[in-house]
């Protein structure tokens, strides 16, 4: 068994996990969906160190592992690493006399097991069977997306409804509990609206946990497009990433306190005599976002709005040649970068809030929110995707062969999941009988 020291395994930026496969409990318990509720974990960093593994439900746990079979923990004075592992009757132990599955500091220094721990990840996956997260989710955005916002906004321009929309997300994303008889109150349009800002949050968590930060920034443009209505986005690599309405607006998705370069666009063209005149501007809308553990923080600004929060004397031009004879505001303008001032940002979140300008979307328990908008509404909706969750696997399992542990089966086995799957059909049409009589008030 190797054991080496944690600061002798440097992780790249690109390869820190955001999310873990499952969760270790301060006991030593593996909840990995088999003895315990499957759990995953998401990881805050502080440089290469883990900060903290919080779940989605917010509960704080010291160690998990990520889908490559990796083991993390976060280090405390006197628990500063794990040791080999292995299950004995769902704990995870010590492969050694002790039980403790933590390793005390003695010296100072951490330690990190460095083997692989491949057979602990869960090949079941969570979260909801209907969340896909793919390039074309302004597809499925729109379409979750249309009845929210203020239609009345529509005469003033996509960028108001869009905006109305978000003020939808933060009122569900910031709901707390409130009392069975408001519940009781609403109506299936207003279950069906606030279920679809539900499914909203859903893909916008998926999008920020489980993508590199590329991966993550072309999805969230195409998540902020959904939103966008008449949006199109625009391909050309060029300044602006979606246009609506004859507007261009940049769309960004940061991790948490990265410098910002708000890009401006430099157009070329010919004035008296054939000379060149050169002029830089701001595009029309600017969408500049934060990620975190457990929300994304929105900023929204106009090309005039922008402005005052530019730190100024810091353009700089991006390296590219650009044609002299350029005209126009198309592809081949050069690019100018433009530093935001982060510090005058996080000041102002209360007067930007008040403008409209900003908006906090808290992604901590995303389900707990259901309990919000009707009476049994979470556990129906519980019952009924755990049901289809466990029928996807016995179909999949009838066409493959294996199991969701990845086990070959035989042909007992094989009849087995064939009746589970119609016992789960007879379950999920009552548990749909019983959501529809919550929706259809």
């Amino acid at each position: 068994m190797s054991i080496i020291k944690f600061g002798d395994f440097p992780i790249n930026e690109s390869n820190k996990p955001t999310v873990l496969d499952c969760v270790i409990d301060n006991d030593g318990f593996l909840y990995d969906g088999k003895q315990r509720p499957l759990i995953k974990g998401n990881v805050e960093w502080a440089g290469n160190k883990i900060k903290r593994i919080v779940s989605n439900s917010g509960d704080y746990y010291p160690a998990g592992i990520d889908s490559s079979g990796n083991l993390y923990s976060v280090f405390y004075e006197d628990k500063v690493g794990i040791f080999k592992i292995k299950l004995v009757n769902g704990k995870v132990v010590k492969d050694i006399d002790s039980e403790d599955p933590f390793i005390t500091n003695i010296d100072g220094d951490r330690w990190l097991n460095s083997e692989g721990y491949y057979d602990f990840v869960p090949l079941i996956p969570t979260g909801w069977v209907n969340v896909k997260i793919d390039m074309e989710v302004i597809k499925r955005v729109r379409r979750y997306s249309s009845s929210l916002g203020d239609m009345s906004d529509d005469n003033r321009g996509a960028f108001y409804i869009f905006r109305s929309k978000l003020k939808e997300f933060v009122r569900i994303s910031g709901a707390q509990n409130i009392s069975t008889n408001v519940k009781n109150r609403r109506t299936t349009k207003t279950i069906q609206k606030d279920m679809a800002v539900i499914m909203l949050l859903h893909y916008l968590n998926e999008i920020k946990d489980f993508f590199t930060p590329s991966s993550a920034g072309f999805l969230f443009e195409s998540f902020i497009a959904g939103l966008i209505p008449r949006s199109i986005i625009v391909g050309d690599n060029g300044i602006a990433d979606v246009n609506a309405d004859g507007n261009d607006y940049q769309i960004k998705l940061y991790k948490e306190k990265a410098n910002v370069d708000i890009i401006k666009r430099e157009v070329i063209t010919k004035g008296r005599n054939g000379a060149k005149v050169v002029t830089n501007y701001f595009l029309d809308y600017y969408i500049i976002s934060f990620k975190s553990i457990n929300k994304v923080e929105i900023f929204i600004f106009n090309k005039r709005e922008i402005e005052n929060y530019i730190i100024k004397g810091l353009d700089y031009y991006k390296p590219e040649e650009v044609d002299n004879n350029t005209i126009g505001r198309g592809r081949g303008t050069k690019k100018l970068k433009t530093s935001l001032n982060l510090s005058l940002l996080n000041d102002s979140k209360l007067l930007l809030k008040e403008s409209n300008n900003y908006f906090e979307l808290n992604l901590n328990n995303i389900d707990g929110r259901i309990n919000n908008i009707a009476t049994g509404l979470k556990d129906s909706l519980d019952n009924l995707y755990t049901s289809l969750s466990k029928f996807q696997y016995s179909v999949e399992t009838i066409i493959t062969g294996i199991d969701e542990n990845g086990n070959l089966l035989d042909g007992p086995e094989f009849s087995g999941h064939y009746s589970n799957a119609i016992n789960n059909l007879s379950y999920m049409t009552t548990e749909l009988n019983t959501l529809k009589g919550i929706i259809k008030i």
